[in-house]
């Protein structure tokens, strides 16, 4: 810049939040260190700030702040900065660096003060800084995931390769919304990493994309090698996969999929549910989870319904009859549910949900009565067997289990008789 400071500076803009300008004349030297950012500095720029010359430094940052500098302030001097920072600049040789704008920053300079004001010079340092880091939920990983080979050379060079192929792409539609020229049969164009650009192109590639996630998906879920699932694919590393053991509807720890429901989970994201449902009912012999479940709804009535009865079934090998009760009454289907609570043991249920739901001279009421009281005259509960032996219609069985008790249960029965 011009002004009054000598010889060639340059201003670099780092990931750990500080705007640092550097002598370049000569050998690289630090001048000045400024604090004051809550993320990574994105850009600088020098800048004119009256007619003599006077220039001032301003940077940008990813905490949605423009920040105006003096780099000749004295509270911006080096030795006022880390030793660290300074044995870091005068080492640099080659390249400057660049300003970064990936997502949080480095080790060095997160304990420092937080400056604020218009020319950020009033340190404020309220020493909890460094103690308040934010917990990371762990939420399993996602459908589509860079493979580890992006940072290698081979992946920077298939990625520039990429960005290239894109903009030439958009460039021939003229804007990005409009149906563009389709790709080509190689899967790695479409797929999520370095080569593949089908996630930026249109609704067709999407979609195409989503399948090949689906298919490398299943691939993992088999424990065997696929040789048509893309090498680009996240989906292709069965280690990245939550294996949890058992039939257990909760999936993955932490909420993780497994491949299989990862490959449910891309088929739904285009649409397809009763792929989706034949992935999912073929993963295994358990119950599904609930929220899969629930998401066949999407499909229409006759796919959730195929589904819930299915899951009704699967939960009563399991023991879950009341749940697998819910299920079918979510079809309305009250006789199906009453199966499954007599099934299970539950006649008392049965028998509340019989009353609620049936007409009182339906069949199936009757039957769940009778039943109820068989069971409670087993247990001795001769007066609640009596109760249902009336309900259902039965008055000399009701005076036959009352006669069986003394404590009063012959004037009893002769007032029922």
């Amino acid at each position: 810049p011009g002004g009054d400071s000598p010889g060639a500076v340059a201003a670099l803009a780092g990931q750990d939040g500080l705007v640092r300008v550097v002598d370049v004349s000569f050998r690289p030297s630090l001048r000045a260190v400024m604090r004051g950012h809550d993320g990574s500095v994105l850009c600088v720029c020098w800048a004119r700030v009256d007619d003599a010359g006077g220039t001032a430094l301003l940077s940008g940052s990813d905490d949605q702040t423009l920040r105006r500098w003096d780099p000749d302030d004295p509270s911006h001097y080096p030795e006022r900065a880390n030793p660290e920072e300074k044995e870091k600049a005068e080492r640099a040789e080659g390249p400057l660096p660049a300003a970064a704008s990936n997502e949080g920053g480095g080790e060095e300079g997160k304990d420092a003060p937080t400056l604020r004001g218009s020319n950020a010079k009033e340190p404020v340092d309220d020493g909890k800084r460094a103690k308040k880091k934010a917990k990371k939920v762990s939420g399993g990983r996602g459908l589509l995931k860079a493979p580890a080979w992006e940072s290698t050379p081979e992946g920077v060079a298939a990625g520039q390769a990429a960005v290239v192929d894109l903009a030439r792409r958009l460039h021939r539609r003229g804007f990005a919304s409009t149906a563009g020229a389709a790709l080509g049969d190689d899967d790695d164009e479409c797929t999520y990493g370095p080569s593949g650009v089908g996630l930026y192109l249109g609704q067709e590639e999407a979609t195409r994309l989503l399948a090949l996630e689906e298919r490398a998906s299943l691939a993992a879920a088999d424990g065997g090698y696929n040789a048509n699932a893309p090498h680009n694919s996240a989906s292709s590393s069965a280690g990245d996969a939550s294996s949890t053991g058992g039939d257990s509807p909760g999936g993955g720890g932490g909420g993780a999929f497994r491949p299989a429901e990862r490959a449910a989970c891309a088929a739904m994201f285009r649409g397809d549910y009763v792929a989706a449902a034949r992935i999912m009912l073929g993963s295994g012999d358990g119950p599904i989870p609930p929220d899969f479940l629930a998401a066949c709804v999407g499909g229409g009535r006759e796919l959730y319904a195929s589904v819930a009865r299915e899951q009704a079934d699967r939960l009563e090998r399991r023991g879950e009859h009341q749940r697998a009760a819910l299920l079918h009454l979510s079809l309305h289907d009250v006789v199906n549910a009453l199966g499954s609570l007599r099934r299970g043991g539950f006649i008392r249920d049965a028998a509340a949900l019989a009353a609620a739901r049936l007409h009182p001279g339906d069949e199936a009421l009757v039957a769940v009565r009778r039943e109820l009281a068989a069971a409670e005259e087993t247990r001795g509960g001769m007066e609640a067997a009596a109760k249902a032996h009336l309900a259902a219609g039965r008055p000399a069985a009701a005076v036959r289990a009352l006669t069986r008790r003394t404590l009063g249960g012959a004037r009893a029965a002769a007032e029922v008789a």
